[in-house]
């Protein structure tokens, strides 16, 4: 009996002291699963704040040194530039921004449509691929006053499009222009003309486009008007690469193409 009580004391005590040790690893156990459910859960993605543009309010007039140094916004309403509200110091794409085609802290490609307006290339996007032509009045001290844009937008990716001449025939008024491009070795050139209106709105055409690579001969296209024709003149040049600067052997000049104006 001394024997059966003995046994029945030593089962209560092993029993009472693996009970904390259980509770323990019990416990144990659920931080664990606690602990990994936090780790693997997603982080929020943290978001970087937008870092403010100041836009300062547009001026009556410009100058050039001005000009090149600005970026133009448009209305924020309407988007298309045709109004502006101001400028910043640098691109951004929180606004609709445009910024004018520049070269060596010079305006590029400003085209004298009559003795008050000068027609200025214009890119909207901050790759240089879409170009607009807008319009400017040219005040008695040389400042530059906007009047709006021409219409449609180019694209121009790898290119510039610039106005060579404005004529009219037969009542019809018509943009002549060139615009070249380069990519990889490459270069090209098109010729064209654009019907346009009293509303800043025009119709491109292309007429011919031709091109040549690094080390080929050089091609280049001029132009010649007679009445209401246009002739499409084609001169190839040799040129010797290896001199700096390079110098261009007459080959060739013929009209490859005659364009009647109408």
């Amino acid at each position: 009996m001394k024997i059966v009580y003995q046994l029945v004391l030593l089962i209560i005590i092993l029993t009472s002291c693996n009970q904390p040790k259980q509770v323990e690893n019990s416990s144990k156990k659920e931080i664990q699963e606690f602990e990994k459910e936090i780790v693997e859960e997603p982080k929020e993605e943290i978001k970087k704040p937008i870092s403010k543009i100041e836009i300062q309010p547009l001026k009556s007039a410009y100058t050039e040194s001005e000009m090149v140094k600005s970026f133009y916004v448009s209305d924020t309403i309407i988007k298309d530039f045709s109004k502006l509200i101001g400028t910043t110091d640098k691109w951004n794409y929180q606004f609709p921004t445009m910024f004018p085609a520049r070269y060596d802290e010079k305006l590029r490609g400003v085209f004298k449509l009559n003795d008050s307006i000068r027609i200025i290339p214009f890119f909207n996007d901050g790759d240089a691929e879409s170009e607009i032509f807008t319009k400017w009045k040219l005040n008695s001290d040389s400042t530059l006053s906007y009047k709006g844009r021409f219409k449609p937008t180019l694209f121009v990716k790898y290119s510039f499009a610039k106005i060579l001449e404005a004529i009219s025939v037969n009542e019809q008024k018509y943009f002549i222009g060139l615009t070249q491009g380069g990519e990889e070795g490459g270069d090209w050139i098109s010729f064209w003309t654009a019907k346009y209106d009293d509303n800043d709105t025009f119709t491109k055409v292309v007429h011919y486009e031709t091109g040549y690579h690094a080390g080929e001969n050089m091609k280049s296209i001029n132009y010649k008007i007679d009445g209401n024709k246009m002739e499409i003149i084609l001169q190839i040049d040799s040129v010797n690469y290896d001199l700096d600067p390079q110098i261009k052997i007459p080959i060739s000049t013929e009209v490859i193409k005659i364009v009647e104006l109408k």
